[in-house]
């Protein structure tokens, strides 16, 4: 039986049931939408050693016991009218709490990079979050999860598997100007297994405006010959919050 086919109904149930009436308790997320813009300069190293402008877009939506998240990124560069870099990514993610700490989560991730030994991946997880830590200044989430994926290399050749993801997110306050963010990600399957690091430290400027500079990592353990396991993205780059 197709993989997708059996996680697809499961993923939209995670992602669009709406919660019972009268389950809402003292330990709801508060209400509201935010989001941020980005625009800023980037290096790569990897399949593509390159300098070029990177922008992303994110967005969090927050009703009652449900929190909605997405999350759109990309960057490229013309030399001489031929495309010389073009990634994206996007994420969306939903997540339904249960009491203080715990949460059960549906994901959707697509990664594109044109000049890559893994040209495209695309995921559909579900999965389980804890809390682990909750402080006035540092939080920590874990999260394991299932799912599928379907992967495109660079041969133009497609692989479908199944996977186990685990990662997570660790947020320090630094002080009231300064934020230190880590997030990793693990997709283990049996064709590949895909790992992001992404740290990013944030200093606010004047109002809703701030100061990025993040590092990301991104490891295939299986790629075509002649390319590159491991690319990284430097980015630095302005914030504005809304």
């Amino acid at each position: 039986m197709n993989q997708t086919l059996f996680f697809a109904p499961l993923l939209a149930a995670v992602m669009l049931s709406a919660p019972a009436h009268g389950q809402e308790t003292e330990t709801e997320t508060e209400k509201g939408f935010s989001g941020e813009v980005r625009l800023g300069f980037e290096s790569t190293t990897g399949n593509t050693d390159t300098q070029s402008l990177a922008g992303a877009v994110s967005a969090k939506y927050l009703r009652g016991l449900w929190e909605f998240s997405g999350r759109i990124s990309g960057s490229g560069r013309q030399d001489n009218g031929v495309n010389a870099e073009e990634q994206y990514h996007s994420e969306l993610k939903a997540k339904r709490h249960y009491g203080e700490k715990n949460y059960l989560y549906g994901q959707i991730l697509y990664d594109r990079d044109r000049f890559a030994g893994v040209t495209r991946q695309l995921y559909e997880i579900v999965g389980y979050g804890r809390q682990i830590v909750k402080t006035e200044k540092q939080e920590l989430n874990l999260e394991a999860g299932v799912g599928v994926r379907q992967t495109r290399l660079l041969d133009n050749t497609e692989e479908d598997d199944a996977v186990l993801q685990f990662g997570g997110d660790y947020h320090w306050q630094i002080n009231d100007h300064v934020s230190f963010k880590q997030e990793v990600t693990v997709n283990n399957g049996s064709d590949n297994t895909y790992t992001m690091l992404l740290s990013t430290l944030e200093s606010a400027l004047a109002g809703n405006l701030s100061m990025l500079l993040s590092y990301r990592v991104d490891i295939n353990s299986e790629v075509p010959a002649g390319s590159k396991k491991t690319d990284t993205k430097t980015i630095l780059a302005l914030g504005y919050k809304f």
